[in-house]
């Protein structure tokens, strides 16, 4: 059933190494996967990512790229090794796969969607976009699932990014989500975090967002009119 909701109002319309175009409740999503950049009707918007970084402190400023550009492939790896495994039922060989499978069968976690996009909009405004790791159901609850393979988990993150990934996918479904967890696999670590449902902090945040970008906007154009005037004065 819910999945039924989905697909007719989910349809995928480009998918190639470059890009993937879809529509998502009559809006059009572009992603340009080298770039990480996400438009939503021709409009380009800011990954939750970016919205964590503007409310929450930076945790990578004093690590090493090389060292975070080695993570980043890691974790990719395992996510691409679920993703086959929940759309194409290809088994992954890694330990943290292995791991994976363990904690669904522990905690009963039936996998409803992989990588599924969503948007958010400010009224009519575009706003931002995202990608869920997985939507699951498990004792007669929806929920939504990220994937962490962090040396440190940090909480506060989590908890912000689920809950926007929530406020996403509900009104892009209209389908309401009733519990948010991580799944953290590193090497030997395998743990199923539940994560507190939030929505006044993803409201806040999203505000604090607003306001930052106005801030800048102004700044600039305050910026523009001083120029604008020394070149008048001369």
């Amino acid at each position: 059933m819910i999945k039924d909701i989905i697909d007719s109002k989910y349809k995928v319309l480009l998918d190639n190494n470059h890009e993937t175009m879809v529509n998502i409740n009559n809006h059009i999503l572009r992603f340009i996967k080298s770039s990480h950049k996400y438009f939503i009707d021709g409009v380009e918007v800011p990954p939750v990512s970016q919205i964590l970084k503007y409310n929450l402190e930076d945790i990578y400023k004093d690590i090493d790229k090389k060292v975070i550009n080695i993570a980043s492939k890691r974790g990719e790896f395992l996510h691409l090794e679920i993703e086959n495994y929940e759309k194409n039922n290809i088994l992954g060989y890694s330990k943290e796969f292995k791991n994976y499978l363990e904690i669904k069968e522990k905690y009963h976690i039936n996998s409803i969607k992989n990588e599924l996009f969503i948007i958010y909009m400010n009224g009519n405004v575009p706003f931002f976009a995202g990608r869920l790791d997985l939507l699951y159901s498990r004792d007669n609850k929806l929920g939504i699932l990220d994937f962490k393979r962090t040396k440190d988990f940090y909480e506060d993150r989590v908890r912000l990014q689920l809950n926007l990934y929530k406020m996403a996918f509900t009104q892009s479904f209209g389908i309401d989500i009733n519990e948010l967890a991580c799944i953290r696999l590193r090497e030997e670590i395998k743990e199923f975090i539940p994560i507190k449902i939030d929505m006044l902090e993803s409201i806040d945040a999203i505000d604090s967002y607003k306001m930052r970008k106005n801030r800048k906007w102004l700044y600039v154009k305050n910026w523009f009119n001083e120029i604008f005037i020394w070149f008048r004065s001369r």
